[in-house]
């Protein structure tokens, strides 16, 4: 067995192998006008964790004077094996996607996560039909249940069974399925339970009256779901873009948070959803812009860039960055809303992001403004 470094082949290999099963599409969606910024072709999927899906009226991208091209792909690994090949420049993806990129040695950057989840906001859940046997995560032992795929961040989230029930990923039978899929398999008797992202958990819920068994922050309280991922060559060649390209995704983030009903319009426009459905679709929660990826395993990322600036200075109203008593190791105190601050979050987010230099390898830090969800 070869025990050697893998290679981007092999790196490609894997994440395709990853996404089986999958259709994939590159949609070209819409495209904002500047300048001077050289033309960003930003790959997204149509999901609510994703950033693209908010663009509307606010587009944060525009006014920090960026041409963004968005290319609309069905899954994960598309957007990876385009940006390994210089086609896709910046990419949404989840949590567990980017840390296969990562680790495989890909030549991206992904500084921190865009959207989580929390027992008080919990995001994915696993929903069955109204008279199915199935009443607890235990029962799900020998049943088929559908999920997005091996790769993919229900996939990491199905590892904390053992921790919370009697059975493992193993025990269950997993059927990949696409998201919009999930629905109609479970009403159609395909599989018996769904592991559905938004909007398809509304969509079974308010079409068959599926219900939810549990929640996957049952599985895993506090996880990230997912992050901007951005070329290494690029954030190289144009660093001012790539702060730019940063601090449009706190701002979007930001809103998102403080405006959850017009964000939801927004996306019904963008994705086709009725407005009703959209009314009742889960968010993720985004507030903690800035903590390291991945808060459940410890590990993180650097941001390249050369040269020590701000990417965002936090004067939001409301908010101070008096210092925690107990800051996280290794990192500066996190900033603290003054007011209607969740108190029971364990997110530990940092005002600090270590910046290294890809030429000179100086460590430097810059404020990018994260706050506590």
């Amino acid at each position: 067995m070869n025990h050697g470094p893998p290679t981007r082949r092999s790196a490609l290999k894997t994440i395709a192998s990853g996404a089986a099963g999958y259709v994939t599409a590159s949609i070209p969606l819409r495209r904002a006008s500047a300048q001077s910024s050289p033309k960003i072709v930003l790959g997204t999927l149509p999901i609510p964790p994703a950033i693209a899906p908010y663009i509307g009226e606010v587009d944060f991208f525009k006014d920090e004077g960026l041409t963004v091209e968005i290319t609309r792909f069905q899954n994960f690994a598309p957007i990876a094996q385009g940006m390994a090949a210089g086609s896709v420049v910046a990419g949404e993806m989840g949590v567990a996607p980017s840390i296969i990129v990562l680790t495989r040695g890909l030549p991206l950057i992904a500084p921190f996560l865009t959207a989580f989840s929390t027992p008080d906001h919990p995001f994915e859940r696993i929903m069955v039909l109204p008279d199915s046997p199935i009443k607890t995560l235990d029962d799900l032992k020998g049943k088929k249940l559908a999920f997005l795929g091996a790769g993919t961040v229900p996939d990491m989230l199905l590892n904390g069974l053992p921790k919370r029930t009697k059975i493992t990923k193993q025990d269950i039978k997993l059927v990949p399925t696409p998201a919009p899929n999930m629905p109609d398999a479970l009403a159609q008797g395909l599989v018996d339970a769904i592991f559905a992202i938004p909007p398809a958990d509304t969509v079974a819920e308010r079409k068959y009256h599926a219900r939810t068994i549990a929640n996957a922050t049952e599985l895993v309280p506090y996880a990230g779901l997912s992050t901007f991922a951005l070329r290494r060559e690029f954030a190289d060649a144009n660093p001012e873009t790539a702060r730019k390209l940063f601090r449009a995704c706190i701002r979007f983030t930001r809103w998102i948070d403080d405006n959850p009903v017009d964000a939801r319009k927004v996306v019904a426009k963008n994705l086709g959803l009725p407005g009703d459905l959209a009314a009742h679709m889960r968010i993720p929660c985004s507030r903690a812009m800035g903590s390291r990826l991945c808060p459940m395993s410890g590990t993180s990322t650097r941001c390249w860039c050369r040269r020590r600036q701000s990417i965002l200075t936090p004067t939001r109203p409301g908010y101070s960055t008096k210092r925690s008593s107990n800051p996280p190791s290794g990192s500066c105190s996190p900033l603290r809303k003054s007011s209607d601050c969740n108190p029971t979050s364990r997110l530990k987010t940092c005002s600090r992001a270590i910046i290294r230099s890809s030429r000179s390898r100086r460590r430097v830090t810059t404020r990018i403004g994260s706050v506590v969800c």
